[in-house]
């Protein structure tokens, strides 16, 4: 298997400034973007893939679990048309962009982000945790001039639910403490979103002021102050 693995590593194109952002905050994977088309999916011509490389099989069969699940308990998809091939997954995202990229040329930020952290506070209602959430694993499909939105979730790497979790460590750009973790799950995805934006686009006076409204309404100042806490202190570690 290490050796399928070697070769995957080998075949991985050049990546892309947004592909490199996504990695950077991933665990246990590698991910990049291809033109394609699904086997016998309608796609159109500018369809895109995210071709997924996972180098541990616990983790490569987590994924696979993890997205049955919330095809099963989820009344409206919130992620992609999913393709396994040999060690690597495949969404197929069709014309959708990642939360980076909308935010980036959107007019209607306020909307969208209140639509962000509304659908993210829907699927952890019904016992989801990502456990990892950020601007680059969220993606969106505008239509109607942005009057409706499909919003999927990637990358389930960290993913548990009310009754199972991995057999193996899960990891976040926030923190890697379980305790922490654990303790702080009810409003962990939100957080991680919130630090995930607020750093992406910390020079945006009007997404800040945004930002910190949406968090004030749903989580107490002392828990944003402990987990501020929590990811100065993994900031300074990585370094």
């Amino acid at each position: 298997m290490s050796q399928f693995y070697d070769e995957l590593k080998k075949k991985k194109p050049k990546l892309t400034r947004e592909e490199h952002l996504l990695n950077s905050k991933s665990t246990h994977q590698e991910i990049y973007k291809i033109k394609t088309k699904a086997c016998g999916v309608a796609l159109s011509n500018s369809s895109v893939a995210l071709h997924v490389n996972i180098f541990n099989n616990d983790v490569f069969n987590w994924n696979i679990e993890m997205y049955k699940y919330l095809l099963y308990h989820s009344n409206n998809p919130i992620c992609p048309l999913m393709e396994i091939k040999d060690y690597q997954i495949i969404y197929y995202i069709e014309n959708a962009v990642s939360l980076y990229k909308y935010l980036k040329t959107s007019k209607h930020v306020s909307y969208i982000l209140q639509e962000i952290f509304a659908f993210v506070k829907l699927f952890n209602k019904k016992g989801i945790i990502h456990g990892n959430l950020h601007t680059g694993n969220i993606y969106i499909k505008e239509r109607k001039n942005c009057s409706e939105l499909t919003i999927w979730i990637l990358e389930y790497s960290n993913m548990t639910t009310k009754n199972n979790k991995p057999n193996y460590e899960t990891n976040s750009f926030l923190c890697e403490n379980e305790f922490v973790k654990k303790k702080y799950k009810h409003v962990w995805d939100l957080y991680t979103l919130y630090i995930s934006i607020k750093h992406e686009f910390r020079n945006n006076k009007l997404y800040l002021y945004i930002l910190d409204s949406i968090i004030d309404e749903n989580i107490d100042l002392e828990t944003r102050k402990i987990l501020g806490q929590v990811y100065e202190e993994q900031s300074l570690q990585i370094k």
